[in-house]
């Protein structure tokens, strides 16, 4: 099997398992029913301050720029991505950049002999998963204060043993 075709099928086993994809279609709306208005924006020092966690040993996909630029230059990148971010939270709009991936398969076992034996890592936009971080820490305290108390997925520091 040549290595083209040997994608094309790992690709095609991939798209079968996660279902078909999903389309996001817009209204014309400028905003749904939850209002954006309310999220503070976010101060060029926790740009910073976020930037300078960056783990530079993590794996980003091949459009992307290496990690340590931004850990390096982040006294230069701070202010245009603190304004990309503060937009992104007025506009609740997400740039398309930030939403692809590369799919790496990683193999499962020491020998892989099927496409079950791989299992895909995503590998996505850095910064896309900065400002992703940022969106969920300015949401989380508001959803809070509407998830029902027996509501124990997708909270920090809770389990299915909860």
């Amino acid at each position: 099997m040549t290595p083209s075709n040997f994608c094309d099928k790992l690709n095609s086993y991939y798209a079968s398992v996660g279902g078909p994809p999903v389309s996001v279609e817009r209204n014309g709306h400028a905003q749904s029913e939850c209002s954006t208005a309310e999220l503070s924006e976010l101060s060029i020092g926790e740009v910073k301050h976020m930037m300078s966690k960056l783990n530079v040993s993590k794996a980003t996909s091949s459009e992307d720029f290496p990690c340590w630029v931004s850990l390096e230059g982040r006294e230069d990148i701070c202010v245009p991505l603190c304004n990309i971010i503060n937009s992104m939270l007025k506009t609740a709009e997400f740039p398309d950049k930030w939403k692809k991936s590369q799919i790496r398969p990683i193999p499962k076992t020491s020998n892989p002999t099927t496409f079950r034996d791989y299992r895909p890592v995503s590998l996505l936009f850095h910064l896309g998963k900065l400002s992703e971080q940022v969106i969920i820490d300015k949401l989380r305290p508001k959803l809070e204060k509407i998830i029902e108390p027996s509501q124990f997925a997708y909270q920090p520091k809770l389990g299915t043993v909860h």
